[in-house]
């Protein structure tokens, strides 16, 4: 029997493209977020690579990375663009790695609101730590003996610029500037790594030893000449720019990564023991802390203490 082909009507391909449509309309919603998700994927792992990269080259190389480009071709093939064809940013000295995101907009007034508005989608990755003591050295050893005696500099190095260089008004909430105590008092200088495991004779912090005419018990601080007493021993912040005893104030700039002090004691004392820095906790406590990084985020104690090393 012969079958005549029947074509579609008019009417039905008309149906089946407005069903079409219809289905369209509504996965198109869906694809578009999984084609952002996956792009916001995307943009993460290329981020994280390009961390992984510059922590690399921070810690083989003797100058900190400044631009993305210094890591190529050693440590990345290629720096590319985000997914929605914007560079990505570098912010070295607070550490910032930054996509513009899908609105590829972008404010360098991170830390106001107006800023924060402009950057709602921007990506942000970290990728150094919350501020921390990184270091403690000699700056200066007068009688190369590895030990603190009267006229000795050392300084305190920090993970990155502490400070900020913002009012901390409503409208910019950058970090305020921070006024190094002259004194050392924003440290704790101990005689041991792990306060939580002290040494027999406990923890004995060098600013206890601050009146004349001590005895040594335990031994702390050593009297060159045996029948002399041992003297007071002070620190005092010394500005890095001229050298001299003076205030210094942290304004997150690049020179603000460390802090320098000098030991004043008399000839006769000679501080017997290894030296180890932590951050006094009033100085790092979460409400009233008093050291934060160029973000505003506050610094944090490393859990032990740094041993002021030779440097030479």
């Amino acid at each position: 029997m012969y079958l005549k082909n029947k074509a579609f009507s008019l009417v039905e391909l008309m149906i089946v493209v407005a069903i079409i449509g219809i289905l369209v309309a509504a996965l198109l919603p869906q694809l578009s977020e999984m084609i952002e998700k996956a792009k916001l994927s995307t943009a993460q792992k290329t981020m994280k690579t390009i961390s992984d990269a510059i922590l690399q080259y921070n810690t083989t190389e003797s100058q900190e990375l400044e631009s993305l480009e210094w890591l190529v071709p050693n440590y990345i093939k290629e720096v590319k663009k985000d997914p929605w064809g914007s560079p990505f940013l570098l912010l070295p000295d607070s550490g910032i790695i930054i996509s513009y995101g899908p609105d590829r907009k972008y404010s360098d007034q991170l830390f106001s609101p107006a800023g924060k508005l402009v950057n709602r989608d921007n990506i942000m990755l970290f990728y150094k730590p919350k501020l921390r003591i990184k270091a403690v050295e000699f700056k200066l050893d007068l009688n190369a003996n590895n030990k603190l005696n009267n006229g000795d500099q050392f300084e305190i190095f920090f993970t990155k610029p502490a400070g900020g260089n913002g009012t901390g008004a409503t409208t910019d909430t950058e970090a305020t500037p921070i006024s190094v105590n002259v004194n050392g008092d924003d440290f704790d200088f101990i005689n041991c790594y792990d306060p939580s495991n002290p040494p027999a004779e406990g923890i004995i912090e060098l600013s206890a030893f601050n009146t004349t005419g001590m005895t040594v018990d335990p031994t702390y601080l050593k009297p060159i000449v045996a029948t002399s007493p041992v003297s007071a021993v002070s620190l005092t912040l010394i500005d890095k720019t001229t050298g001299l005893p003076g205030v210094q104030s942290l304004n997150g700039e690049q020179a603000d990564k460390s802090v320098l002090f000098q030991v004043i004691t008399t000839e006769n004392t000679e501080i017997d023991h290894d030296i180890y820095v932590r951050f006094d906790s009033a100085s790092t406590d979460i409400s009233t802390g008093t050291y934060w990084d160029k973000r505003g985020l506050k610094a944090v104690p490393n859990g032990y203490a740094l041993k002021i090393e030779p440097k030479f």
